[in-house]
């Protein structure tokens, strides 16, 4: 059993006071927010005999496809959004800080073990206030673990290893071979996941491209230009050469007018759908419409949910090796792209499009096997598991 710090309290697990820079509604008598933010909170609750959460409200009305935030034994209580944003926000959260301070920590008083959602300036002042305050702290990194890109990043990265060090639970969500920070035994890699056992093994089955059949390529993802779905587009025209392809590209985002320029320049616009934001139930139904899943980012994922909903519906994917892309396709799942280039893009789908039937036929029911391991009973039940490593009272 592990020794409790010393500055820390000892007792049973049972308050669970989260703090999340996560935007939330109201909608009637409850609130609502986007993502798999809401099933997650729900997954988490089951953990402890009451959890309260802190998120931020945001004035209405809020977009399409918002979930309600409910979960065992759970109240939820938003503070009003930070004002402005940017470096206005900066200057003013010192003021909001102040205003909501009270507030602040009698709820992180009142728990027994504090879980900040991070990057996020509303996760950061939770943290803080419950080391202040000697609290149990339990933080989830849900963005690129170690990035550096904004001075957010390079605090995170010094203060959660000293959080490990100092006996509280620290998860980084995505995957690799190494972990997280070597010598910090608190400091633990977690997947990411929306999805129940029930809603995996339900899931629709893509259809196996036979040849003759015209090939249809999916995307899932906000547009950006580290997403790299120009690739995708810039591949098509040798694509076209040997196949009639079609491409759909599901997600929004600044790079939208871009992408739909640039099919226009190369004469791909009658190939290319631009669906734009789809509702979390409709991702499933839209992926099995298609043959094969293409994801060349060349931005540091955590743990692309995209690439696994893909593997859920059976797609064959074809993906750049970043974060934990490698080991979901491992063993002939998927195919690692050897850079996010438009040559080596095409080139892999026709190498996929060039196996043995019986071969493009076996990577589904393998891609689907795997999917299952990350089902969201699995990713509450491995938190368990680390809280109790952590503090067992």
């Amino acid at each position: 059993m592990p020794a409790k710090p010393s500055n820390e309290p000892t007792g049973p697990l049972q308050h669970l006071e989260v703090i999340s820079f996560k935007f939330c509604w109201p909608d009637g008598d409850g609130w609502i927010t986007q993502g798999g933010f809401p099933r997650q909170l729900a997954a988490i609750t089951t953990l402890f005999e009451h959890t309260t959460a802190t998120i931020v409200e945001r004035k209405p009305p809020p977009p399409s496809g918002c979930s309600p935030l409910v979960g065992s034994n759970l109240d939820v209580t938003p503070l009003p959004e930070p004002k402005y944003s940017g470096v206005l926000r900066k200057l003013g959260l010192p003021f909001w800080l102040l205003r909501h301070l009270p507030e602040l920590v009698r709820r992180i008083r009142a728990a027994d073990v504090v879980h900040a959602v991070v990057p996020g300036d509303v996760g950061v002042i939770g943290i803080l206030l419950a080391v202040v305050l000697r609290r149990r702290i339990f933080v989830r990194h849900c963005g690129t673990w170690g990035g550096t890109a904004t001075l957010t990043d390079r605090f995170l990265k010094r203060l959660l290893p000293w959080l490990a060090k100092r006996g509280h639970l620290v998860l980084a969500t995505g995957y690799d071979s190494a972990p997280p920070a070597p010598g910090f035994k608190n400091l633990h890699w977690i997947f990411a996941t929306a999805l129940t056992s029930e809603e995996i093994a339900q899931a629709p089955s893509a259809d196996v491209w036979q040849p003759g059949e015209e090939v249809k390529l999916v995307t899932v993802g906000r547009l950006t230009q580290g997403k790299n779905q120009a690739s995708i587009i810039k591949a098509l025209p040798a694509l076209l050469e040997r196949y009639p392809t079609w491409l759909t590209i599901a997600g929004d985002g600044p790079e939208r007018a871009n992408l739909e320029k640039l099919a226009s320049t190369l004469g791909v616009s009658d190939r290319v759908r631009f669906l734009g934001h789809i509702a979390p139930s409709s991702v499933l139904s839209t992926l099995a419409q298609s043959h094969i899943m293409v994801f060349p980012t060349t931005t540091a994922e955590g743990f692309p949910k995209a690439v696994l909903e893909g593997m859920v519906v059976g797609l064959p994917i074809v993906a750049t090796p970043v974060s934990a892309i490698p080991s979901l396709l491992a063993d002939g799942v998927g195919f690692l792209l050897d850079d996010g280039q438009p040559d080596t893009v095409a080139e892999s789908i026709m190498k996929l499009l060039e196996l043995p039937p019986s071969q493009l036929a076996a990577i589904g029911p393998a891609a689907r096997r795997r999917a299952a391991q990350y089902s969201l009973e699995n990713w509450a039940k491995e938190i368990g598991q680390f809280l109790g490593e952590t503090w067992r009272s």
